[in-house]
């Protein structure tokens, strides 16, 4: 129901006689009070507000990268070089990617013992080397002591030391300068490094730089 204003022009001389009989006169600024008041009581309810959106709801933010010690790329890496293969699966991958001794035991297992064994013993060198102690080093890594890779040249210096004199205080670093870098074998007056062949075989060969001056003898 809503107030019809033209209903209540219609009807106001009645309203104006019904409050004359009463005694009351109508001022025309009481009849619009009136018709105000009328009109707030029938006017049309307002609808409802509609409720306020909801606010946005942003997504959890992305779970950082896991950090482990080697990559699986590496682990595909190592596997080729010591097993001349790819991974089983990328479960076993993940579990050498937390192994922090990935390669060496990779490297270490009767499967890479037998690969190598079977992809040829040689040991290759870059030149005729001479001097005494470089000429030693070099029948040490002859025999295949320091792994296929030269990787386990810890055990070929631990040799040397146990000689003394000149041949003792060598370095090895299984990465030089980096953890890209080649294996290498440090002496005040030369190192030597593995360097892998760029044919895909896995092979390397041994080089040799002198960079000072040796030891009265050598």
């Amino acid at each position: 129901m809503t107030f019809d204003f033209l209903k209540y022009l219609s009807v106001w001389p009645q309203i104006e006689a019904a409050f004359a009989r009463a005694g009351v006169t109508l001022t025309l600024a009481q009849a619009v009070a009136i018709a105000e008041d009328l009109w707030q009581i029938f006017k049309p309810a307002a609808p409802p507000a509609a409720p306020p959106p909801a606010p946005p709801v942003d997504p959890p933010p992305p779970a950082p990268p896991e950090v482990t010690p080697f990559t699986a790329d590496q682990i595909a890496a190592f596997y080729l070089k010591y097993l001349g293969r790819v991974p089983e699966s990328a479960a076993v991958v993940n579990e050498w990617m937390h192994d922090p001794h990935a390669e060496s035991n990779i490297r270490n297992t009767p499967e890479a013992q037998a690969f190598a064994a079977a992809h040829g013993s040689t040991v290759n060198f870059d030149h005729k080397w001479t001097g005494a102690v470089e000429l030693q080093l070099q029948r040490f890594l002859a025999t295949g002591m320091a792994g296929p890779d030269g990787a386990n040249g810890q055990a070929v210096i631990d040799k040397m030391n146990a000689i003394g004199g000149s041949y003792a205080g060598g370095e090895f670093q299984a990465h030089h300068d980096g953890p890209q870098g080649f294996p290498t074998y440090g002496f005040p007056w030369f190192y030597v490094s593995y360097v892998p062949m760029n044919d895909g075989s896995g092979h390397g060969f041994y080089q040799i730089v002198e960079f000072g001056t040796p030891p009265a003898g050598n």
